[in-house]
């Protein structure tokens, strides 16, 4: 009796860890796991090749450098100024982009762009970081919301699902 208990624990026990490991898999495309939550990111457009990284670095340096910004109230950098600007992430929706990119001479910064930036200036900017108890859902559930407002109230015509994937990234990913 005492080891048909065994064995049946031990059947229940492979079960399960087989499960588990087919849950947590990884699919041959891009080592993206079989089984994953939904996140307001889905259908957003987040590749970014290397050859439009340089191509971005290059077009976005030239507009925080420029005399006359491109936005209302932001400073921008001398003409000389060595950024050591970097683009480490992009989101497209609908034909509008927001880059994520770091300088040696500024907080992080988000930059909203209603057409190609290549080819067109950012019309907002968001910078800095949010101070939050990664324990506290209700804080962050709160700030998610207020970021997902302001870009809707600051960036006219942004399409909702990229204001709410930009909020989603800045209060969640970000801290993962």
């Amino acid at each position: 009796m005492t080891q048909h208990r065994s064995c049946h624990r031990f059947a229940v026990a492979l079960a399960l860890s087989t499960a588990a490991a087919l849950m947590f898999r990884t699919g041959p495309a891009h080592g993206q796991p079989y089984f994953q939550a939904r996140t307001p990111c889905d259908g957003i457009d987040q590749s970014l090749a290397h050859e439009r990284v340089a191509t971005l670095t290059k077009a976005i340096d030239i507009q925080l450098k420029s005399p006359t910004p491109p936005v209302r109230g932001i400073v921008v950098f001398g003409a000389n100024a060595n950024l050591g600007l970097q683009v480490l992430r992009s989101w497209r929706y609908d034909g509008w982009s927001i880059i994520f990119a770091v300088t040696d001479l500024s907080d992080p910064l988000y930059l909203f762009y209603p057409r190609d930036p290549e080819t067109s200036n950012f019309v907002a900017v968001w910078g800095g970081m949010i101070p939050l108890n990664p324990d506290n859902d209700d804080a962050a559930a709160e700030a998610q919301r207020n970021i997902q407002a302001w870009a809707i109230r600051e960036v006219p015509d942004i399409p909702r699902e990229l204001a709410g994937c930009f909020a989603w990234y800045v209060v969640v990913e970000v801290r993962q």
